[in-house]
């Protein structure tokens, strides 16, 4: 029988996510990747924090326009809640030339988005096992490295429940432990 102890050295916590460093984001863009369409909707959703499904089923009549600020204002697939995020500079260069409708990116299934990220990450030295889901883990993990509070990143998710969101700051304050620990070597 396991003990609560062992139990908790072996069961893999819920904070534990993939998620990209800044430098190793940098990394993937630097690095040429063998689908170019892959490239961009992989790193327009690290800037977005949008899902695969979301992405894949983005129109251009998702993407509104307000002055020289732009905006993906969606349903989400996952959880049929409509968000409005930002989009940003950075995000707005990763988005292909603009179309007058239609889908905004145009890739292959799953599959094979998978296997061009794996392919790419590798190319790029990236050590960890890289999805699409990453992505989302990164536009978290990025904002709130940056300084950007609990709140509007789960607002930005699109989260019910801020707890969720939560988990990405438990990421962030260890980082900034592991950081400190550096001192003591």
């Amino acid at each position: 029988k396991v003990s609560a102890e062992e139990k908790k050295i072996i069961t893999p916590t819920s904070n534990e996510r993939t998620y990209l460093s800044l430098e190793e984001l940098q990394s993937l863009i630097d690095t040429k990747c063998g689908n170019e369409n892959v490239k961009r909707a992989f790193l327009f959703a690290c800037y977005t924090g949008l899902r695969y499904s979301d992405i894949v089923t983005l129109q251009w009549e998702d993407i509104k326009k307000d002055g020289d600020r732009m905006s993906v204002q969606k349903t989400m697939i996952k959880t049929r809640q409509l968000i409005t995020v930002p989009i940003g500079k950075a995000a707005a260069s990763y988005l292909p030339p603009r179309k007058k409708g239609g889908k905004v990116f145009s890739l292959p299934l799953i599959n094979s988005v998978s296997n061009s990220l794996k392919a790419w990450a590798k190319k790029a030295k990236i050590k960890k096992n890289v999805s699409f889901h990453v992505s989302r883990h990164t536009f978290a993990t990025s904002l709130l490295t940056k300084g950007a509070d609990l709140y509007t990143v789960s607002k930005l998710m699109g989260h019910k429940d801020i707890g969720v969101t939560q988990i990405y700051a438990e990421i962030v304050n260890q980082k900034k432990v592991d950081a400190i620990n550096l001192l003591d070597d």
